[in-house]
């Protein structure tokens, strides 16, 4: 950084480079690396402490990339928690513990650069140029957080195919012989759709070692909720998983 002689008047640092800027300078514009200030304007410099790269980046804007890259993140947990849950019991809860270390970040991320700012003397309208911290993103992260905990997205998703399942197993009981092809069912693409002792199998999900599903069984009495590898999801429906041989 340039220090200013002593008969000019020193107006601040560049917020790119740290340049020091003065008042008296013929062009209104960083000789160091380009960039354009007003001398009335002191939101065009900083009049602070100078900026480090990693001071910029963290006081910085969140970007239309950065809301991208979480925003598909969120929906593809939500397109994966519908899914059955399988044997490896660990993979629901660390997507509930990953999703709220991130939400808790998230929120985190203006305070600190408002913190920041002030403890090195930065205007934060001058580093954000005005854009929104975004607190939205970080709220609905922890929605996705309680959905997940409570298994919503499994529970909407199931809602949604079940009248088909219905259907389709109540047929099967009645007809020994059929045999229905693989197909999707709302959001499941199932598959190996076949009769078990006293009800109908769907298989939901494949792959990790183990495969799930929903089973449907007329005779069980759902006031016990879960045994070994079944899990209760109301109207004489289960949720299974096996592990694959």
């Amino acid at each position: 950084m340039s220090a200013p002689a002593a008969h000019v008047r020193p107006l601040g640092l560049c917020l790119e480079c740290n340049y020091a800027l003065l008042r008296e300078m013929p062009e209104h514009r960083c000789p160091e690396c380009g960039r354009a200030f007003d001398p009335n304007d002191l939101a065009t410099v900083n009049r602070g402490k100078p900026l480090s790269p990693l001071a910029r980046w963290v006081l910085g804007p969140v970007t239309w990339k950065a809301m991208l890259v979480v925003l598909t993140a969120i929906a593809y947990t939500l397109w994966h928690a519908r899914l059955p849950r399988t044997g490896r019991t660990i993979e629901p809860k660390a997507m509930v513990a990953i999703w709220s270390i991130l939400a808790a970040l998230w929120l985190a991320w203006p305070v600190l650069r408002v913190i920041v700012a002030r403890r090195n003397g930065w205007r934060l309208s001058i580093i954000t140029a005005g854009r929104r911290s975004r607190w939205w993103v970080g709220i609905l992260m922890v929605v996705l957080v309680v959905a997940l905990a409570q298994q919503w997205p499994l529970r909407a998703s199931f809602a949604w195919a079940r009248p088909r399942m219905d259907a389709l197993a109540r047929r099967m009981m009645e007809n020994k012989k059929m045999s229905p092809r693989d197909q999707w069912i709302g959001p499941y693409q199932m598959t190996e759709i076949k009769r078990i002792p006293n009800g109908v199998r769907f298989t939901a999900r494949r792959g990790d070692g183990y495969e799930a599903g929903f089973v449907y069984l007329p005779d069980v009495n759902q006031s016990r909720q879960s045994w070994s590898s079944y899990r209760a999801v109301g109207g004489n429906w289960w949720t299974w998983f096996e592990e694959v041989p």
